[in-house]
């Protein structure tokens, strides 16, 4: 049941931007198109070096790490393992976060705020003292301490090093199952899904880059339709609520937490973009009419089925209802007027 909840955030969204309204109009009667053929663009390369496959094993590894403690010495270093309880304050009052018991802390990982690791190293265990760290300009996480220096009473209660296991034979048959048996194939798998990742980061960003290029090509011939523009700003009041639902948050937490607005600036942003979301739709649906690019029943069937495999759902009333069958063959239409423009484009590579 929890992967089914996150069809909507992917489809929902691309459906959105490209029509994600009841209404239908005829795109062409409103938008004027530029150019959108043969548009230069830069592909981002994808190769992978055998720096980057060593990367991917060193996180690995880091995850079976372990940890020993330090007995020769008793002053935190940097790159040891801190046990440390604190407390933070601001003008000496505590605030929410700042504090915590028994909390390992990596020194050198940038963890935590400017200041605070730093301020650890040369500490000896047992001691207790003050740590002077400065919270930065934006600070999402809580942006009423952004900016601000706050002093944290710090207790060293240990230090220890982490010990990284050695990549043999023997350890990947033990930690994979024997999935991989050796040092190679394991390097080649992490090879191979680095890059099927930055292929699909560089592609998706060179079609963001060529539609938003046709977009600005464009020009309106006359006034959107209210009914359209208000349609839009529900379709994407909708997905906020959708989006909500799968991070398991209310609708005003998803908005604080995730988008960092309250309820009615969320709704000022989405008075300011409903025009420009409509004129991306309507320049979309434009190329697709222009260009005779359609999405046919069965192609439609076959994306069901495949969503429905993927998000694991066993019916497609089930599926039609978190993701609507036009929003669907919309996400479709979408993907396919992205894919003609760059099978159009002149494209380079870095």
């Amino acid at each position: 049941m929890m992967r089914k909840k996150w069809v909507l955030p992917a489809l929902l969204f691309l459906a959105v931007m490209l029509n994600g309204c009841g209404e239908k109009i005829n795109a062409l009667d409103y938008v004027t198109l530029g150019d959108y053929k043969g548009l230069a663009v830069t592909r981002m390369a994808t190769t992978i070096s055998e720096e980057d496959v060593q990367k991917q094993v060193d996180r690995m590894l880091d995850a079976f790490a372990t940890q020993e403690a330090v007995t020769d010495r008793t002053a935190v270093e940097n790159g040891d393992i801190a046990n440390i309880d604190y407390e933070g304050s601001i003008d000496g009052v505590l605030f929410d976060g700042g504090s915590a018991k028994g909390f390992d802390l990596e020194i050198g990982s940038g963890t935590f705020i400017e200041g605070f690791e730093e301020g650890l190293i040369g500490a000896k265990v047992g001691d207790t003292l003050d740590v002077h760290a400065t919270f930065p300009g934006e600070y999402p996480n809580n942006p009423n301490l952004a900016g601000k220096t706050a002093v944290f009473k710090v207790t060293v209660n240990g230090i220890s090093r982490k010990v990284m296991p050695e990549l043999t034979q023997e350890f990947l048959m033990e930690k994979t199952g024997g999935q991989f048996g050796s040092v190679d194939e394991i390097k080649d798998f992490m090879r191979s899904q680095a890059t099927a990742s930055l292929t699909g980061y560089a592609d998706s960003t060179m079609y963001t880059q060529l539609l938003n290029e046709a977009i600005e090509n464009a020009a309106l011939k006359q006034d959107i339709p209210e009914s359209y523009l208000a349609a839009k700003k529900e379709a994407m009041i909708r997905t906020a609520k959708s989006n909500a639902e799968a991070y398991g948050k209310t609708y005003e937490e998803y908005l604080q937490e995730y988008l960092r607005m309250d309820e009615a600036t969320f709704m000022e942003t989405v008075e300011q973009s409903a025009g420009e979301s409509a004129k991306r739709s309507l320049v979309i649906q434009a190329i697709a009419d222009t260009e005779g690019i359609t999405v046919t029943d069965e192609e439609f069937q076959q994306k069901v089925a495949d969503t429905m495999a993927e998000y694991g759902y066993e019916k497609k009333k089930d599926l039609f209802e978190t993701i609507t069958e036009q929003d669907l063959k919309d996400s479709m239409l979408l993907e396919k007027v992205e894919h003609f423009l760059a099978d159009n484009a002149v494209i380079s590579e870095q």
